[in-house]
């Protein structure tokens, strides 16, 4: 999937529901923040400046989504409306899990998330 290609709108949802994978387990390891800035390099976003600038209000946007697992999964559901291709689902569920896999060890939590990625957007 090009993902240079997505809009800007699909750009920030995809990275939403990455941004909430990174942090559901509590601990934010130094892979998958790597990561993530390469997908942010696969959306488009070259520079530094930009990967962190766009990043900082993805989780500014998230943060508050994990207030609960109810509004966790409104806001996933929101999102799904504008990923709506199978390829974009498949894509994310894809890199949701790749995330998980970087460091090497999947928490109760992730998978717990992963489920839920997986219902909302399958």
């Amino acid at each position: 999937m090009n993902l240079k290609k997505m809009s800007l709108e699909k750009k920030e949802a995809f990275i939403d529901v990455l941004v909430i994978a990174m942090y559901v387990d509590g601990h934010l390891g130094g892979k998958e923040d790597k990561n993530l800035h390469g997908l942010l390099k696969e959306l488009g976003f070259t520079e530094e400046a930009e990967r962190n600038r766009f990043l900082d209000v993805a989780i500014g946007r998230t943060r508050r989504q994990m207030a609960s697992e109810e509004t966790l999964e409104n806001y996933l559901k929101k999102l799904h409306k504008i990923l709506n291709s199978e390829l974009e689902k498949n894509s994310l569920i894809q890199a949701v899990n790749d995330l998980f896999v970087t460091d090497g060890k999947v928490a109760t939590s992730e998978l717990k998330y992963l489920d839920l990625v997986k219902k909302v957007f399958s």
